[in-house]
C-alpha cells in the first residue's frame, strides 16, 4: 500500500512533504513547462508562500473542481487575502489546517 502525506500529515517523512509541496505547485498551475519545480522543502515552501494567496477553506472546497476553479479562488496578493479574511472571517481553524498538513498556506492576518 502506498503511503501518502495527506493520509498521515503528522508523518515526518521529508520526501512525502516535498512531494506534497511540489504537487501543490503543479496543481495550482504555478509550474512552467521550461522550469523545474523547487527541489527542496525550503525552496518549495518559499515558492508557495510568495505566490499562493488562497483561503484554505476555499481551497479545500474547490480543489476537486480542477486547476481553473482553483485559479478563480486565489487572490492576487497577500494583502487582498488578508482584507477578505478580516471582512468575511472565513478562515479555517489553525488546528484543522495543521492536522491536514497545509500549514504552509497559513497567512498572518496582521502585517
Amino acid at each position: 500500500m502506498a503511503h501518502s502525506f495527506l493520509s498521515d500529515p503528522a508523518s515526518q517523512d521529508r520526501t512525502l512533504r516535498l512531494t506534497l509541496l511540489q504537487s501543490m505547485i503543479i496543481e495550482l498551475g504555478l509550474a512552467s513547462a521550461n522550469a523545474a519545480v523547487p527541489a527542496s522543502i525550503a525552496a518549495a515552501t518559499a515558492f508557495l508562500k510568495s505566490r499562493v494567496f488562497v483561503n484554505i477553506r476555499d481551497y479545500l472546497a474547490t480543489r476537486s473542481q480542477g486547476p481553473e476553479a482553483l485559479q478563480k479562488v486565489m487572490y492576487p496578493s497577500k494583502s487582498a487575502l488578508v482584507r477578505d479574511l478580516k471582512r468575511t472571517r472565513g478562515y479555517a481553524p489553525k488546528e484543522h489546517v495543521k492536522a491536514s498538513g497545509l500549514q504552509f498556506l497559513l497567512v498572518s492576518r496582521y502585517f
